[in-house]
């Protein structure tokens, strides 16, 4: 009985987050989906910009190959979060592709500086 409620009334959930999803720009606006997406790309977007800028003073002290990789690979995920806010603002679904894609070779970049630096496991 407990499992077929939460199994059911679940997928009643997933499939009205579904139709709110396809429905397009006015419902999905009215939930404030929209809004939220907006607002949390745009906290990202400066939440990474001062996690950039704070990368850009540590590597103009130290100079270090590590230090340059992290700074690519966050400069890359804050050019992910501008493409991916402005993809949210215009909805288009290339600029958002574009957008993963970026964010993708950030974090790339970060699992290379990992495996280049040997610290993986416990410090």
């Amino acid at each position: 009985m407990g499992y077929s409620y939460i199994a059911f009334g679940r997928a009643r959930k997933v499939a009205a987050a579904a139709i709110l999803a396809v429905a397009g720009g006015r419902i999905v606006d009215f939930v404030g989906f929209y809004r939220f997406a907006v607002a949390s790309y745009f906290v990202a977007l400066v939440l990474l910009a001062f996690v950039v800028f704070q990368g850009i003073l540590i590597h103009s002290r130290s100079r270090s190959s590590f230090s340059l990789l992290v700074l690519l690979a966050f400069a890359l995920i804050l050019s992910a979060h501008v493409v991916l806010l402005v993809s949210v603002v215009d909805l288009t679904g290339w600029l958002f592709l574009a957008g993963t894609a970026v964010q993708f070779l950030g974090f790339a970049s970060l699992l290379v500086f990992l495996i280049r630096s040997a610290r993986v496991g416990p410090a």
